[in-house]
């Protein structure tokens, strides 16, 4: 059980589990694990109708293709809200032009072709991780390429991915990160005679620092790889 006292009062949750909590993401998976269950089943009996797709990442689902002659998506959706008084299940539809946002991916059937591209919420604050921050810069550049390169996997065609980059490009240039080439997004070949050694673990105060450190590590052939501690939470400065 969860409690919350404000002003005075104590509130005691009794159902669900707190956001937040450790526990919430698995506790969330296992009840919609029971209620698709069931709310599938009630749709092979009361429409024989078992979709074609059916994908969920916690609690967001997709379910299609659904046809004229088969169970409407109020229907669907009656199914669902049937199966637990306490959960309520709300229906986005494709909108006119047949596409529909799921996460951060746009979906579009049109005869008979899947196009799908990367998709940002209108709501989205367009924040990231800061140029600025205080983290060593090989984190940086480790975030711009990974925010490119799962852009570029979400997109079905070269000219999607051109208008989704110029979109995380736009993100990244406001949150102070520079353009960086093309070439270096390609995976870098692995020296297989490197050995990795012994792993130094220090606080990161900041680059010039590191580069110093490895310069020696490397001036006198130490079997030492550098890595730097993770930043303690802001929280714990305060708790402090």
């Amino acid at each position: 059980n969860y409690e919350i006292s404000v002003q005075n009062e104590t509130f005691l949750q009794i159902k669900g589990c707190p956001m937040g909590a450790h526990f919430a993401p698995p506790f969330a998976i296992i009840t919609m694990h029971k209620i698709e269950t069931r709310a599938l089943e009630m749709l092979r009996i009361q429409h024989n109708f078992s979709p074609a797709i059916y994908v969920r990442l916690i609690d967001a689902s997709l379910i299609g293709p659904v046809q004229k002659s088969g169970p409407q998506p109020k229907d669907i959706l009656a199914c669902f809200n049937a199966v637990n008084e306490d959960i309520r299940f709300t229906l986005e539809e494709p909108d006119k032009n047949n596409v529909i946002n799921f996460l951060d991916i746009s979906i579009a059937i049109n005869r008979n072709k899947i196009d799908y591209w990367w998709y940002s919420k209108p709501c989205h604050s367009q924040n990231s991780l800061k140029f600025d921050s205080f983290v060593p810069n090989h984190v940086k550049r480790n975030f711009v390429k990974n925010s490119v390169n799962e852009v570029q996997k979400k997109c079905s065609s070269s000219d999607l991915q051109n208008a989704a980059l110029k979109k995380i490009q736009k993100r990244l240039t406001e949150n102070g990160h520079r353009k960086i080439p093309q070439d270096s997004f390609e995976p870098k070949k692995k020296n297989g005679n490197k050995t990795n050694g012994v792993i130094l673990q220090l606080d990161f105060i900041n680059d010039t620092c590191s580069r110093k450190i490895n310069k020696i590590i490397k001036k006198y052939d130490f079997r030492i790889r550098l890595t730097n501690k993770p930043a303690k939470p802001l929280k714990h400065c305060f708790n402090n």
